[in-house]
């Protein structure tokens, strides 16, 4: 231990819970082990006492990203309140929102993540009646809308909440 530097009490959590700080700080492309290693402030081979590298470090974060999702989707009774839902998670965790949004591509060969996944896009299945075709253009919808609006994509002065109030009524049947 270095003079006077008080050692760190880490844990596999603690080690995803600060990789997922960083990430929704930063953005999901700033993820590398050194950077949260400084974050930690341990040296970056400590990290692999925790955690089996990035793509572990990467898959941990996305089963988060996928409960979190879940969860904040679970309650939605409506296209309208799902859709508040979706883009309150986007925004308070880009970088988990970031994870879960490409899930899908890497759960062939991960029953875990699978059943992860398939639970995260429960509650739009349930409120859009288990159609798959109607779900996946809401989804499609949702993810454009908070993707552009995380990019600064609408620069024309017309309220943004507006503009979004109204993508919903067009997504209600």
């Amino acid at each position: 231990m270095v003079r006077g530097v008080k050692r760190v009490a880490l844990s596999p959590d603690a080690v995803v819970d600060e990789a997922a700080r960083l990430v929704d700080e930063e953005g999901w492309e700033a993820l590398h082990l050194g950077r949260l290693a400084d974050r930690l402030g341990i040296k970056t081979p400590s990290l692999y006492k925790h955690v089996g590298g990035l793509p572990d470090l990467r898959r941990r974060l996305t089963l988060q990203g996928l409960a979190g999702f879940r969860d904040a989707l679970g309650a939605a009774e409506s296209v309208a309140e799902l859709g508040h839902a979706y883009r309150a998670f986007a925004r308070a965790h880009p970088g988990l929102y970031a994870a879960t949004a490409t899930a899908a591509a890497r759960t062939q060969d991960d029953e875990e993540l699978r059943a992860a996944a398939d639970a995260a896009v429960a509650p739009l299945l349930r409120v859009v009646g288990d159609d798959v075709h109607a779900a996946r253009a809401v989804r499609a919808a949702l993810h454009g809308f908070v993707t552009l609006e995380r990019a600064g994509g609408f620069g024309l002065p017309a309220s943004v909440d507006e503009s979004f109030d109204r993508l919903l009524r067009t997504l209600t049947p």
